[in-house]
C-alpha cells in the first residue's frame, strides 16, 4: 500500500473509532458524583451476585458496616420470625440507619418461602428524597433495560416491613439480572421519586 492510501486508511480508522466512542459515551460516562450513584452501584452489585440477603454483602455494598456482626457485637439489625403464614415460616430483619453516607433511611431483609425447597430473597431499601438514582443511572449500573408498568396498590398487612402506597396505585420500574439455571434477580423501584428500591431473587 502506498503512503497516501495508508494515511487515508489510518485517518478513516480513527474517525470510525471516534464515532463509536461518541455513540457509547452516554451509557458509560455517568459521573460517580451523580445523585444516587453509590446506592445504584451497591444495589447493582447485590443483584448481580444474588447476595441481597447476605448481611455481610449488604453491609459492604450499602456502606452500613454497623448492621453486620463483628466480634462480640451482634449487629444493628432487629430480627423477627419465624412468622407462620400459609404454613411457611418467614424471617426478616429491619434497620433504620441514624446516619448513612448513601442517605439510606430504612432497610428490610426478608426470607420468604416460596415452595418447600425455594426461598424468595428480598432486600428493600428506602432512601432520602433527592438522593435517588435516576432510571438511566440504575439501568446503566445493573446492565438491563428498564420496564415500567402501573400497579394497583394493595394495603400492606405486614406492619413495619412494608412500604404501603398512599394513593390508589404506583408506577413500578423493573430491571432483570439473569443467572444460571434460569434464575433471575429483579431490581424494582416505584414512583421514581419515592426512593423505594427492591432487590428480589430466589435460592434453593
Amino acid at each position: 500500500m502506498n503512503r497516501p492510501r495508508l494515511v487515508a486508511s489510518i485517518v478513516a480508522g480513527y474517525g470510525l473509532l471516534a464515532c463509536m466512542s461518541a455513540t457509547s459515551a452516554p451509557e458509560n460516562n455517568i459521573s460517580p458524583a451523580a445523585p444516587g450513584y453509590g446506592i445504584a452501584a451497591g444495589i447493582a452489585s447485590l443483584a448481580r451476585t444474588n447476595d441481597q440477603v447476605d448481611v455481610m454483602a449488604v453491609a459492604a455494598q450499602l456502606k452500613l458496616p454497623e448492621i453486620a456482626p463483628y466480634r462480640d457485637k451482634p449487629g444493628a439489625l432487629t430480627w423477627y420470625g419465624p412468622l407462620i403464614h400459609a404454613e411457611w415460616p418467614r424471617f426478616y430483619a429491619v434497620y433504620d440507619p441514624p446516619h448513612s453516607s448513601l442517605n439510606i433511611t430504612h432497610v428490610v431483609i426478608s426470607w420468604l418461602p416460596d415452595t418447600a425447597d425455594t426461598f424468595v430473597l428480598e432486600l428493600r431499601v428506602e432512601i432520602k428524597h433527592g438522593f435517588c438514582p435516576s432510571e438511566a443511572l440504575l439501568a446503566n449500573e445493573v446492565g438491563s433495560i428498564p420496564r415500567t408498568s402501573r400497579v394497583q396498590a394493595i394495603p400492606a398487612d405486614n406492619g413495619s416491613i412494608g412500604f404501603p402506597g398512599k394513593d390508589s396505585g404506583y408506577t413500578e420500574t423493573s430491571l432483570i439480572v439473569h443467572h444460571d439455571h434460569e434464575k433471575d434477580t429483579s431490581v424494582t423501584y416505584r414512583n421514581h421519586n419515592t426512593c423505594f428500591l427492591v432487590v428480589r431473587g430466589s435460592r434453593e
